[in-house]
């Protein structure tokens, strides 16, 4: 087991903890705006990415191995939740839902990016 001490200085499990709560979020946006079809199950859809690569995430960073991967991935999916209400005919409440959770599933995402990249090069012994 990882104790506190053994684990990547630096390096927070909350960005991965919003994201899930993130991914959360976006599933249920479509049920609070009344939306069906395509554009309720391509939320779900992202949603369940977000979530599941967020939870791992969360896995990998408490045994100490933070996969940047992962939130690279999830940056990815946030900028498509983001933008694809525009692409769909989509309520104004899911638009900008969708809108508000991508640009913090980026920003979360991005953040988790950078402190992996940190953690790696201070788990290697050299300074960041």
């Amino acid at each position: 087991m990882t104790t506190l001490s053994q684990r990547p200085a630096g390096r927070t499990v909350w960005a991965s903890w919003a994201n899930v709560i993130l991914g959360i979020l976006t599933i249920a946006a479509p049920f609070w705006s009344g939306e069906s079809g395509g554009v309720m199950a391509t939320n779900v859809v992202l949603g369940a990415i977000v979530l599941i690569l967020a939870g791992w995430n969360v896995y990998s960073t408490s045994r100490g191995e933070p996969m940047r991967w992962v939130s690279i991935v999830n940056l990815i999916a946030g900028i498509v939740i983001a933008v694809f209400p525009f692409a769909m005919t989509t309520t104004l409440t899911l638009r900008w839902s969708n809108v508000i959770l991508g640009i913090l599933v980026i920003l979360v995402s991005a953040y988790d990016v950078w402190a992996a990249g940190g953690a790696r090069t201070r788990m290697r012994g050299r300074p960041a």
